[in-house]
């Protein structure tokens, strides 16, 4: 019997022919999945009469690049049934595993948001990076005001821009959960409103004690936080001199490293925090030709970003809140730490030293 050997080409050809027509099978057996489902890809959760009130939004894909919303709105007694009331409207059963972002009205999120983050953390088939956030207007002129766009994850990319390019952390439904279920840090979540000609805008942070919605950031005040919470790559925050001098500062890089002096029987923790920025404008009257200008410069504002974090987290003890996690970063280094006593002392005992150091970059001075 003869062995027949096939040329290493037409064996590779072959191969490829494999992959090509079992990706096509897999493609066309995704496509008629999809094309059976209701994908819901936002929604939301707002109380109207004592009542839960449900919107969401569904992306039908027609053409390349191009999606027809289809907006949905039920109303049940509870936070399990958002499904069951949405199936009673469809032709198609609803999907979720593809949500990306919910979105609170301020009112249930006073009220509470455990249960929905309960839901959330069991369910395999939602994200981790599903994103959440509360609206100071109604969840559903917020979402109709999207609708335009003809895409279903406006709001989710909202943030995500946001937090890559402007002032607000990094966070997800991973952190969320992380934070609710631990110890010794609370939940922030960002916030959404309607500006007067209709359109949505990202106006700050919403800050939780445990599950519930206490108080909201200024979207200037969120910068503040961002450099306290992680290293940042972007930013920006203006600064205002005596005689109305205006400079605009971006945040090129921050590294922020916290050092617990003492626990007990005061807490005090000490933070150094180093900053490249850059001039992105700057009133004519301010001189920075010089190199003693820009030391100057750099001065002033050190000061002022000090001035800044230190009110800040002021206002979050006066608040009994504490979403930098200082409460964590102290129990990871003193063993005898307790989450009620610490707290105790946080509220009235906590003393946070903090040194800023700015560099600014691509200046061009003279000595």
């Amino acid at each position: 019997m003869k062995n027949h050997i096939i040329p290493i080409g037409i064996r590779k050809s072959k191969t490829l022919y494999l992959v090509f027509t079992s990706l096509l099978l897999c493609s066309c057996n995704s496509e008629h999945i999809i094309d059976k489902l209701t994908m819901v890809l936002t929604a939301s959760y707002d109380l109207n009469d004592n009542k839960i009130e449900n919107n969401v939004l569904i992306g039908e894909y027609t053409e390349q690049d191009k999606t027809n919303i289809i907006f949905r709105k039920t109303t049940s007694n509870n936070n399990y049934e958002i499904i069951t009331h949405l199936n009673t409207q469809m032709n198609k059963p609803i999907a979720y595993g593809q949500m990306r972002m919910i979105l609170f009205g301020q009112a249930f999120a006073r009220k509470g948001i455990g249960d929905v983050i309960n839901i959330l953390s069991r369910d395999a088939e939602i994200s981790s990076h599903l994103q959440l956030a509360v609206s100071s207007d109604k969840p559903e002129d917020i979402m109709r005001a999207t609708i335009e766009t003809h895409d279903p994850l406006y709001l989710m990319r909202m943030i995500e821009q946001n937090y890559i390019n402007e002032n607000l952390p990094n966070v997800n439904l991973h952190t969320h959960v992380f934070n609710y279920y631990g110890q010794g840090q609370d939940i922030y979540i960002p916030t959404f409103k309607l500006t007067p000609n209709e359109s949505v805008e990202i106006d700050g942070i919403a800050l939780f004690k445990k599950d519930k919605d206490v108080h909201h950031l200024s979207i200037d005040e969120c910068i503040w936080l961002k450099l306290l919470l992680q290293n940042a790559k972007s930013g920006t925050f203006a600064m205002t001199k005596e005689h109305n001098e205006n400079i605009l500062i971006h945040i090129d890089s921050s590294k922020n490293k916290m050092k617990l002096i003492q626990s007990n029987p005061q807490l005090i923790i000490q933070d150094r925090l180093k900053i490249n920025a850059s001039i992105k404008n700057i009133s004519e009257e301010i001189p920075i030709r010089k190199k003693q200008q820009l030391d100057e410069l750099e001065k002033e504002l050190e000061e002022y970003v000090r001035n800044n974090i230190e009110k800040l987290t002021k206002k979050l003890q006066s608040l009994k809140v504490d979403p930098v996690g200082f409460g964590r970063f102290t129990r990871s280094r003193d063993r005898k730490w307790n989450e009620n006593e610490f707290y105790r002392q946080y509220d009235k005992q906590f003393t946070f030293n903090l040194d800023v150091e700015i560099k600014l970059n691509q200046i061009g001075t003279e000595d």
